[in-house]
């Protein structure tokens, strides 16, 4: 009998209507990593605002239980992370700001989500360019896994 992929049905389970493409990678450790990268790109070029990526696994069925040696190495786990094309996000607190588009700085284009990493990377790459310049007043604001959120009001030095 043939193995069944489950990605298929993971969209349909979800109640995604538009473009819900799904597959697997089947990379073992390094699966998740694969699909991160993969995510990336269909955000990128492939016209997608949101990638959903889980890495998940069920070992046990496979593992030869009296062999005490390897059977301790392996479990059944699973993770997801969504990956925040954050795009409208930032059109959101623009225009609660009333903020004219071209006083957005945004990197999402050229480094996708960066997560932690996005604001620092994105101030870096827009006081290398001038678009900052020391004494300017800036805002940023990040929103997060769990629906966490912070922002802040600096002037750059």
């Amino acid at each position: 009998m043939a193995k069944v992929d489950p990605a298929p049905q993971i969209p349909i389970q979800l109640g995604c209507k538009k473009n819900p493409l799904s597959y697997d990678i089947t990379a073992a450790c390094s699966g998740f990593l694969l699909g991160l990268i993969s995510s990336s790109c269909h955000i990128r070029g492939g016209g997608f605002n949101n990638v959903l990526v889980i890495g998940a696994d069920a070992i046990s069925r496979y593992v030869d239980w009296t062999d005490r040696g390897s059977c301790i190495l392996f479990g059944d786990a699973a993770g997801a992370e969504l990956v925040q094309a954050n795009k409208r996000i930032i059109d959101a607190v623009a225009a609660r700001l009333e903020l004219l588009s071209e006083r957005v700085i945004s990197n999402l284009a050229n480094n996708s989500n960066t997560s932690a990493a996005s604001i620092p990377l994105t101030l870096d790459e827009a006081v290398r360019s001038g678009k900052v310049k020391p004494g300017q007043t800036i805002a940023t604001a990040g929103f997060g896994a769990g629906l966490t959120w912070g922002s802040a009001i600096v002037r750059w030095g």
